[in-house]
């Protein structure tokens, strides 16, 4: 079926959205992948700590992409017939969703290599 000119309009918005909650999720990858090299040992433990920092700030600025587009989200509300909004608003927000639970899993594990850093620092 044919969406009407406003549902299209609509529609148009929620692609944006996800065009930047794509992006965002790549910048969330990029961030998971140099945690794993860290972890790896891909860096000299004493350089570790400041790059970590440096990637928990990443991945908090991403987290407050991901909440700003939910917040766009919510404030889209959209009559009854635009059945193609409601279901596309709807994936968006589960992706969004899981997006900031694996930036909370990153964060942990941020933090966890931050505070084996430092323990291996207290027992040297």
């Amino acid at each position: 079926k044919q969406n009407s000119p406003e549902e299209e309009a609509e529609l148009n918005i929620l692609k944006d959205l996800e065009k930047s909650v794509g992006q965002t999720s790549k910048k969330v990858e990029k961030v998971d992948g140099k945690l794993t090299g860290l972890k790896n040992g891909f860096l000299a433990k004493n350089l570790q700590a400041e790059a970590l920092s440096k990637l928990d700030q990443r991945v908090k600025v991403a987290a407050e992409q991901f909440m700003k587009i939910l917040e766009q989200m919510d404030a889209m509300s959209f009559p009854e017939n635009f059945s193609d909004c409601r279901m596309k608003k709807k994936g968006l927000v589960k992706t969004v969703q899981a997006c900031l639970a694996q930036c909370d899993k990153i964060e942990t594990g941020i933090s966890d290599h931050l505070a084996k850093l430092q323990s291996k620092n207290l027992s040297e």
